[in-house]
Protein backbone atom coordinates (compact mmCIF):
# COMPACT_ATOMS: atom_id res chain seq x y z
CA UNK A 1 0.00 0.00 0.00
CA UNK A 2 2.85 2.37 0.80
CA UNK A 3 4.47 1.65 -2.56
CA UNK A 4 1.22 2.44 -4.35
CA UNK A 5 0.92 5.76 -2.50
CA UNK A 6 4.47 6.71 -3.50
CA UNK A 7 3.80 5.86 -7.14
CA UNK A 8 0.54 7.81 -7.09
CA UNK A 9 2.24 10.87 -5.58
CA UNK A 10 5.41 10.91 -7.66
CA UNK A 11 4.46 9.25 -10.96
CA UNK A 12 0.74 9.82 -11.40
CA UNK A 13 -0.88 10.94 -14.62
CA UNK A 14 -0.91 14.54 -13.44
CA UNK A 15 2.89 14.64 -13.44
CA UNK A 16 3.13 12.87 -16.79
CA UNK A 17 0.72 15.39 -18.37
CA UNK A 18 1.37 18.70 -16.58
CA UNK A 19 -0.78 21.78 -16.95
CA UNK A 20 1.07 24.67 -18.57
CA UNK A 21 0.30 28.30 -17.79
CA UNK A 22 1.44 30.59 -20.60
CA UNK A 23 1.69 34.35 -20.19
CA UNK A 24 2.12 36.83 -23.02
CA UNK A 25 3.19 40.45 -22.47
CA UNK A 26 5.72 43.04 -23.56
CA UNK A 27 8.06 41.84 -20.81
CA UNK A 28 7.14 38.75 -18.85
CA UNK A 29 10.02 39.49 -16.47
CA UNK A 30 8.31 42.65 -15.25
CA UNK A 31 7.54 43.13 -11.58
CA UNK A 32 3.76 43.11 -11.92
CA UNK A 33 3.75 39.79 -13.78
CA UNK A 34 6.11 38.32 -11.20
CA UNK A 35 3.77 39.47 -8.43
CA UNK A 36 0.87 37.94 -10.29
CA UNK A 37 2.61 34.57 -10.41
CA UNK A 38 3.41 34.84 -6.70
CA UNK A 39 -0.24 35.48 -5.90
CA UNK A 40 -1.22 32.55 -8.11
CA UNK A 41 1.33 30.29 -6.46
CA UNK A 42 0.09 31.23 -3.00
CA UNK A 43 -3.55 30.56 -3.97
CA UNK A 44 -2.75 27.17 -5.50
CA UNK A 45 -0.74 26.19 -2.40
CA UNK A 46 -3.99 26.19 -0.41
CA UNK A 47 -5.69 23.90 -2.94
CA UNK A 48 -4.67 20.28 -2.51
CA UNK A 49 -5.53 19.50 -6.14
CA UNK A 50 -2.54 21.48 -7.42
CA UNK A 51 1.21 21.27 -7.03
CA UNK A 52 3.49 24.03 -8.29
CA UNK A 53 6.35 22.84 -10.48
CA UNK A 54 9.95 23.05 -9.32
CA UNK A 55 11.22 24.46 -12.60
CA UNK A 56 11.53 28.24 -12.97
CA UNK A 57 9.50 30.09 -15.54
CA UNK A 58 10.69 29.43 -19.08
CA UNK A 59 10.98 32.66 -21.07
CA UNK A 60 11.36 33.24 -24.80
CA UNK A 61 14.37 35.10 -26.14
CA UNK A 62 12.38 38.29 -26.76
CA UNK A 63 10.85 38.02 -23.26
CA UNK A 64 7.35 38.27 -24.67
CA UNK A 65 6.19 34.78 -23.70
CA UNK A 66 6.71 32.82 -20.49
CA UNK A 67 5.50 29.46 -19.22
CA UNK A 68 5.27 27.70 -15.87
CA UNK A 69 4.10 24.17 -15.13
CA UNK A 70 1.51 23.15 -12.57
CA UNK A 71 0.71 19.54 -11.71
CA UNK A 72 -2.79 18.27 -10.98
CA UNK A 73 -2.83 15.46 -8.46
CA UNK A 74 -4.42 12.21 -9.58
CA UNK A 75 -5.68 11.38 -13.04
CA UNK A 76 -5.08 14.37 -15.30
CA UNK A 77 -7.98 13.38 -17.59
CA UNK A 78 -10.65 12.56 -14.99
CA UNK A 79 -13.62 14.69 -14.06
CA UNK A 80 -11.87 16.17 -11.01
CA UNK A 81 -8.99 17.37 -13.19
CA UNK A 82 -11.41 19.07 -15.58
CA UNK A 83 -13.07 20.86 -12.67
CA UNK A 84 -9.63 21.93 -11.45
CA UNK A 85 -8.85 23.42 -14.88
CA UNK A 86 -12.10 25.39 -14.83
CA UNK A 87 -11.31 26.73 -11.35
CA UNK A 88 -7.76 27.58 -12.40
CA UNK A 89 -8.97 29.59 -15.39
CA UNK A 90 -12.05 31.24 -13.93
CA UNK A 91 -10.97 31.87 -10.32
CA UNK A 92 -7.28 31.63 -9.55
CA UNK A 93 -5.77 33.21 -12.67
CA UNK A 94 -8.44 35.91 -12.88
CA UNK A 95 -7.83 36.90 -9.27
CA UNK A 96 -4.01 36.68 -9.43
CA UNK A 97 -3.63 38.77 -12.59
CA UNK A 98 -6.46 41.20 -12.02
CA UNK A 99 -5.44 44.63 -13.29
CA UNK A 100 -2.32 43.29 -15.04
CA UNK A 101 -2.12 43.99 -18.77
CA UNK A 102 -1.26 40.51 -20.01
CA UNK A 103 -2.81 37.44 -21.61
CA UNK A 104 -2.71 34.29 -19.48
CA UNK A 105 -3.64 31.00 -21.12
CA UNK A 106 -3.87 27.45 -19.77
CA UNK A 107 -2.88 24.46 -21.89
CA UNK A 108 -1.75 20.86 -21.42
CA UNK A 109 -3.49 17.51 -21.56
CA UNK A 110 -6.26 18.32 -19.08
CA UNK A 111 -6.92 21.72 -20.63
CA UNK A 112 -7.09 20.21 -24.11
CA UNK A 113 -9.67 17.71 -22.89
CA UNK A 114 -11.76 20.52 -21.39
CA UNK A 115 -11.54 22.56 -24.60
CA UNK A 116 -12.46 19.54 -26.73
CA UNK A 117 -15.53 18.80 -24.61
CA UNK A 118 -16.62 22.45 -24.72
CA UNK A 119 -16.23 22.54 -28.50
CA UNK A 120 -18.12 19.27 -28.90
CA UNK A 121 -20.98 20.47 -26.70
CA UNK A 122 -21.16 23.72 -28.65
CA UNK A 123 -21.13 22.19 -32.14
CA UNK A 124 -22.84 18.83 -31.56
CA UNK A 125 -26.39 20.27 -31.87
CA UNK A 126 -25.38 21.92 -35.15
CA UNK A 127 -23.95 18.67 -36.50
CA UNK A 128 -27.00 16.67 -35.42
CA UNK A 129 -29.37 19.25 -36.90
CA UNK A 130 -27.50 19.30 -40.20
CA UNK A 131 -27.45 15.49 -40.46
CA UNK A 132 -31.14 15.18 -39.61
CA UNK A 133 -32.16 17.91 -42.06
CA UNK A 134 -30.08 16.47 -44.89
CA UNK A 135 -31.36 12.96 -44.19
CA UNK A 136 -34.96 14.14 -44.22
CA UNK A 137 -34.56 15.96 -47.53
CA UNK A 138 -32.76 13.08 -49.28
CA UNK A 139 -35.20 10.43 -48.05
CA UNK A 140 -38.14 12.60 -49.04
CA UNK A 141 -36.71 12.99 -52.56
CA UNK A 142 -36.01 9.26 -52.86
CA UNK A 143 -39.37 7.96 -51.61
CA UNK A 144 -41.56 11.00 -52.40
CA UNK A 145 -43.03 10.64 -48.95
CA UNK A 146 -42.95 12.46 -45.62
CA UNK A 147 -43.94 9.52 -43.43
CA UNK A 148 -40.92 7.37 -44.34
CA UNK A 149 -38.27 10.05 -43.59
CA UNK A 150 -39.93 10.97 -40.29
CA UNK A 151 -40.19 7.31 -39.30
CA UNK A 152 -36.57 6.63 -40.23
CA UNK A 153 -35.26 9.65 -38.32
CA UNK A 154 -37.30 8.87 -35.19
CA UNK A 155 -36.24 5.21 -35.16
CA UNK A 156 -32.59 6.09 -35.67
CA UNK A 157 -32.70 8.70 -32.90
CA UNK A 158 -34.25 6.14 -30.56
CA UNK A 159 -31.49 3.65 -31.35
CA UNK A 160 -28.78 6.29 -30.75
CA UNK A 161 -30.37 7.36 -27.46
CA UNK A 162 -30.67 3.74 -26.33
CA UNK A 163 -27.00 3.13 -27.16
CA UNK A 164 -25.92 6.21 -25.20
CA UNK A 165 -28.00 5.16 -22.23
CA UNK A 166 -26.66 1.61 -22.29
CA UNK A 167 -23.05 2.81 -22.40
CA UNK A 168 -23.62 5.12 -19.43
CA UNK A 169 -25.48 2.42 -17.51
CA UNK A 170 -22.81 -0.23 -18.01
CA UNK A 171 -19.49 1.62 -18.12
CA UNK A 172 -20.22 4.56 -15.82
CA UNK A 173 -22.64 3.04 -13.32
CA UNK A 174 -21.28 -0.50 -13.57
CA UNK A 175 -24.60 -2.28 -14.13
CA UNK A 176 -23.95 -5.80 -15.44
CA UNK A 177 -20.18 -5.43 -15.80
CA UNK A 178 -19.55 -8.69 -13.93
CA UNK A 179 -22.01 -10.60 -16.08
CA UNK A 180 -20.72 -9.18 -19.36
CA UNK A 181 -17.06 -9.31 -18.37
CA UNK A 182 -16.54 -5.56 -18.82
CA UNK A 183 -14.80 -3.07 -16.55
CA UNK A 184 -16.36 0.03 -15.07
CA UNK A 185 -14.42 3.10 -16.20
CA UNK A 186 -16.29 5.95 -14.54
CA UNK A 187 -15.58 8.26 -17.50
CA UNK A 188 -16.39 7.97 -21.19
CA UNK A 189 -14.02 9.17 -23.89
CA UNK A 190 -14.94 12.64 -25.13
CA UNK A 191 -14.97 11.63 -28.80
CA UNK A 192 -17.34 8.69 -28.30
CA UNK A 193 -20.73 10.48 -28.59
CA UNK A 194 -19.95 11.97 -32.00
CA UNK A 195 -18.30 8.75 -33.18
CA UNK A 196 -21.27 6.62 -32.14
CA UNK A 197 -23.76 9.05 -33.64
CA UNK A 198 -22.01 8.88 -37.01
CA UNK A 199 -21.99 5.07 -37.02
CA UNK A 200 -25.39 4.36 -35.43
CA UNK A 201 -27.18 6.95 -37.54
CA UNK A 202 -25.25 6.53 -40.78
CA UNK A 203 -25.55 2.78 -41.21
CA UNK A 204 -29.36 2.46 -40.77
CA UNK A 205 -29.88 5.54 -42.93
CA UNK A 206 -27.79 3.98 -45.71
CA UNK A 207 -29.79 0.78 -45.43
CA UNK A 208 -33.05 2.69 -45.62
CA UNK A 209 -31.94 4.77 -48.58
CA UNK A 210 -30.54 1.97 -50.74
CA UNK A 211 -32.54 -1.12 -49.76
CA UNK A 212 -36.12 0.13 -49.59
CA UNK A 213 -36.14 1.49 -53.17
CA UNK A 214 -35.09 -1.97 -54.35
CA UNK A 215 -37.88 -3.57 -52.36
CA UNK A 216 -40.39 -1.07 -53.70
CA UNK A 217 -39.20 -1.52 -57.28
CA UNK A 218 -39.28 -5.30 -56.99
CA UNK A 219 -42.76 -5.26 -55.49
CA UNK A 220 -44.04 -3.00 -58.28
CA UNK A 221 -42.65 -5.25 -61.03
CA UNK A 222 -44.10 -8.31 -59.31
CA UNK A 223 -47.51 -6.65 -59.05
CA UNK A 224 -47.48 -5.67 -62.72
CA UNK A 225 -46.46 -9.20 -63.75
CA UNK A 226 -49.22 -10.79 -61.69
CA UNK A 227 -51.80 -8.34 -63.01
CA UNK A 228 -50.83 -9.05 -66.61
CA UNK A 229 -50.97 -12.81 -66.07
CA UNK A 230 -54.43 -12.60 -64.51
CA UNK A 231 -55.57 -10.38 -67.35
CA UNK A 232 -54.31 -12.86 -69.96
CA UNK A 233 -56.03 -15.72 -68.19
CA UNK A 234 -59.30 -13.80 -68.06
CA UNK A 235 -59.10 -13.01 -71.78
CA UNK A 236 -58.49 -16.66 -72.68
CA UNK A 237 -61.45 -17.78 -70.63
CA UNK A 238 -63.64 -15.18 -72.27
Amino acid sequence: MRAYQILDEEFNAGRLAPTEIVVSADDVRSQEIGEGFERLRGALADDTRFQWGNEPMMVSEDRNVGMVRVFIRGDAFAGDAREAIDDLRDQYISAAFQGVETDVLVTGGSAQTVDYIDAMVAYLPIVVGFVLSLSFVLLMLVFRSIVIPVKAILMNLLSVAASYGLIVLVFQHGVGVDILGFRQTGDIAAFLPVFLFAILFGYPWTTTCFCLPGFTSGSSRLAITLAQSHTDCARRRA
